[in-house]
């Protein structure tokens, strides 16, 4: 920001601030405009001025309400997110118009999200419902800036640390609250928050690879304890969801992360942690191992939930051979999918519990292929933040981009049962996954050696003398 900037932007918020808050006076006073509204406004404008200043704590607030937004609907058909996100949104571009940066960088990310939204508002005018699609057009778009806004703001190791610290820190509040209302018996399973056990799960999946990895680049004593005492927790927890896919993740998830905790020569954590979750295996409640036994004969017989969504994959594929190029339009899989279910009142309403398959009936092959290009370049990034890291010697970095990375491994694998392409979850670890690959590029070149100073330093010395030149 120039200097010219500095004193002139002060009191030009000031005088904004000030019109604002004498705008909700007058809305109050002479209006007679609901006290509670103006109160909501009020803070709307708090929260504005903050995040202008301070977007780094915007991103804290999406965090937080992304575990509570359905527990906290601000009113009928508006949840938390909705409400706040445009604040955040908001709060984002004014930071960045204080700060004459660009939020937005010309990058894969930004590439192939606004050809994916651009895509899908292609396919609206063959959209079965079009007021369905344009919802659903609007919430991608909302996706993919959220996404922009994790990429751009997390610009260093504390702030990637700190996000992945969030992650933990409200799975286990959120985790503690479903146990609680399952053991007082007000839900059968643990489902929380959220709302959803398979949801929670998925929470829970990725906040135990997060724990498990922060715990291994995480200096403090007390830390590292508290880091340790929420995987209980968590196996727990995701036992008493029932998700059968979530068990399923959480043993690839387990797999690939204790392979890490071996090479980091953490066997004490291992060990520890494998004996933990084989004493909560034996304390489960007998209603656990009934779900856990019907896993291999539903796949197998494709019965109950496992053979609805085996109809439904049936239904979304043929959509897709009638619809190759622009589908049945962003969010109408379901009203595609009734003249191809023949009266089966099971299928009637539901999503295709399939993400891959429900994206290609719903924006065509197209609209799958920028959805998955947007994965791939996700993990690509993980990666080259990866080796990055590594030829700097930044463990905590290496660590971000390991768990990074197997928690959308972990998503990539939950889509094939369910619908992750509209889970906020989902694009915070893509925005996440090209902050942390800007971040360990940067490490990397404040690493490299100065080539212009070394060649200045050493150019006397190769000058030839006078007599050499014969």
């Amino acid at each position: 920001m120039s200097r010219f900037a500095r004193p002139l932007g002060r009191p030009t918020l000031f005088v904004v601030a000030l019109a604002y808050f004498s705008l909700l006076a007058v809305l109050l006073v002479l209006w007679h405009m609901s006290p509670g509204l103006v109160l909501i406004l009020t803070m709307g404008g708090i929260g504005l001025m903050t995040i202008m200043f301070r977007p780094y704590w915007g991103l804290h607030v999406f965090v937080f309400v992304l575990f509570f937004e359905l527990a906290a609907a601000l009113e009928e058909g508006l949840t938390a997110m909705q409400g706040i996100g445009v604040v955040l949104f908001l709060g984002w571009l004014l930071s960045a118009a204080v700060r004459r940066k660009s939020p937005i960088r010309l990058d894969a990310l930004t590439i192939l999200g606004l050809l994916y939204v651009a895509w899908c508002a292609a396919t609206l005018p063959s959209a079965l419902d079009v007021d369905v699609g344009l919802t659903r057009l609007i919430s991608f778009g909302q996706l993919v800036v959220a996404s922009l806004m994790f990429a751009s703001v997390v610009d260093d190791r504390d702030k990637a640390r700190g996000i992945f610290l969030a992650i933990v820190s409200w799975t286990f509040v959120t985790t503690c609250v479903a146990l609680g209302k399952y053991y007082l018996g007000l839900t059968p399973g643990a489902v929380g928050p959220v709302g959803n056990r398979n949801l929670l799960a998925i929470y829970i999946n990725c906040a135990t690879v997060c724990a498990y990895l922060l715990y291994q680049t995480t200096p403090q004593k007390r830390g590292r304890i508290l880091l340790a005492l929420s995987l209980p927790v968590f196996f727990l927890g995701l036992g008493l969801t029932f998700s059968r896919t979530g068990l399923i993740v959480q043993a690839l998830v387990l797999a690939l992360v204790w392979i890490r905790v071996v090479r980091e020569r953490g066997f004490l954590m291992l060990a520890g942690s494998a004996v933990t979750l084989c004493l909560i295996t034996l304390l489960m409640p007998t209603d656990f191992y009934k779900r856990v036994s019907t896993i291999v004969p539903t796949i197998e017989r494709q019965q109950d939930t496992f053979g609805v969504r085996m109809r439904l994959w049936n239904v979304g594929i043929r959509m897709i051979q009638e619809r190759p190029v622009f589908g049945v339009g962003p969010g109408n899989f379901s009203i595609g999918a009734q003249r191809y279910i023949h009266g089966d009142i099971r299928l009637v309403g539901l999503s295709a519990h399939n993400a891959y398959v429900e994206v290609a009936a719903e924006t065509g092959l197209v609209g799958a292929g920028l959805f998955v290009g947007i994965l791939l370049a996700a993990v690509a990034q993980t990666r080259r933040a990866l080796r990055a890291a590594r030829s700097v010697g930044a463990k905590d970095m290496e660590m971000f981009a390991i768990m990074n990375e197997i928690a959308l491994l972990a998503l990539a694998v939950h889509a094939l049962t369910g619908g992750i392409e509209i889970l906020k979850y989902l694009w915070l670890l893509v925005g996440m996954s090209f902050a942390l690959g800007r971040i360990a590029l940067s490490l990397s070149e404040k690493a490299r050696p100065p080539a212009r100073a070394i060649s200045r330093e050493h150019e006397g010395a190769w000058t030839l003398a006078p007599g050499d030149s014969q």
